[in-house]
């Protein structure tokens, strides 16, 4: 190994210094994935120079193109051994990370062949770069990566989502439609916000953000909604969310939406027979499971949310209203509203509501239009009578 101590100290090589340190930052991203050593040689170069301090702007702009060479999606992160993707992880952490080094990050997240070890610790250094005294990445930017993680993908994925699947439900706000769950460490990265000091404050980002991504978008795949749905639910255990107390405003309109078009995947089979219909599912692994899943998060979300559940009946009841004639509508809103009212836990959330729950049976109680369920009205009926 070099004794870098005497190769630095001495005045009388600075360039040859120089010429040699930007030579293995140049080359180390172009060696084969089977140089196993010098690739780990060259890391451990390039990170004893930056904890040493060993270095410039010219230096540090090398190593981040480096490191965004060596994470993009054609790079040699992804063919290299754990303890090698780790090496490079660390030098991460004498940087300022450039935004499109965490770009790469999130992209390595989607592909499987990397360990959820080696996810996790991606996670946790990037924590640490927010933490440390000398920060290197900012809370916002950091807070922005753990929820592109927990969603899954990003903006632009989404979009792409939302053209290819056609099929979507034109009485529902937001669609949701099954996709093939990856293996992502949600549960890990959610964790990581007990780490901050001022969750509410956590809170007060993320809402709106969550807020201001639903309204753009119709249509979700499943294992995004999954992650979101985890990541509001860590928070409404701790506390509610009220956007008269947070100022959210319409964002909370957005959840709303979200919690409908779950309750709407999870509990309808009149919905899921219409939305569904461009989309074979016979190969997703785990359809019913995660169903039952998402029909959970959503109910402890609404037993600890007040406000939620008080708009999302407001939102039920006007979508009957405006949608009384549209059979498969009124049949989906009367299997979810069944389905939670055999909920023990939720039930005793939905006494206030007794007054509007007897409206809706009144309102297509022996109804004439074609094709509602009789049998749906009856069970509600009988549902909302044990309040």
């Amino acid at each position: 190994m070099i004794n870098t101590r005497f190769f630095f100290d001495n005045s009388n090589q600075p360039k040859y210094l120089k010429d040699f340190t930007e030579s293995v930052i140049n080359d180390v991203s172009n060696w084969p994935s089977s140089s196993e050593e010098m690739i780990a040689k060259s890391l451990e170069f390039i990170k004893i120079i930056l904890i040493r301090s060993f270095v410039d702007s010219v230096i540090i702009q090398n190593i981040s193109d480096c490191l965004i060479n060596l994470t993009s999606i054609s790079g040699l992160f992804k063919n290299l051994k754990k303890v090698l993707q780790k090496k490079i992880i660390e030098i991460i952490f004498y940087i300022d990370i450039p935004n499109a080094v965490l770009s790469n990050l999130l992209k390595i997240f989607q592909i499987e062949s990397i360990s959820t070890t080696v996810k996790k610790y991606i996670i946790s250094i990037l924590g640490y770069c927010t933490y440390q005294k000398k920060k290197t990445l900012e809370l916002e930017r950091y807070l922005s990566f753990l929820l592109s993680v927990i969603v899954g993908f990003s903006m632009e994925d989404l979009q792409k989502f939302n053209i290819e699947c056609q099929n979507s439900v034109s009485w529902s706000i937001l669609n949701i439609f099954p996709n093939k769950l990856m293996t992502v460490p949600v549960d890990f990265a959610i964790s990581q916000f007990d780490q901050f000091d001022g969750l509410d404050s956590a809170l007060s980002i993320l809402v709106p953000v969550i807020g201001k991504l639903l309204i753009q978008l119709r249509k979700l795949p499943v294992s995004s909604v999954l992650g979101i749905l985890k990541l509001l639910g860590h928070f409404s255990n701790k506390h509610e969310i009220n956007s008269s107390a947070e100022n959210f405003g319409s964002e909370i309109n957005q959840i709303v939406d979200l919690l409908s078009a779950v309750l709407l995947f999870s509990c309808s089979s009149s919905y899921k027979s219409v939305s569904h219909t461009c989309l074979d599912i016979t190969d997703f692994h785990g359809f019913d499971n995660l169903e039952h899943e998402l029909k959970t998060l959503a109910i402890n979300l609404l037993c600890g949310n007040s406000q939620l559940l008080k708009l999302l009946v407001e939102k039920w009841i006007n979508v009957l209203g405006e949608y009384k004639m549209n059979a498969v509508c009124v049949n989906s809103v009367l299997e979810i509203l069944i389905a939670l009212l055999k909920s023990p836990k939720l039930l005793p959330y939905l006494t206030e509501f007794k007054i509007d729950l007897q409206s809706i049976v009144k309102a297509f109680h022996s109804v004439g239009t074609t094709h509602i369920q009789q049998s749906l009205v009856e069970q509600l009926k009988k549902q909302v009578s044990l309040l």
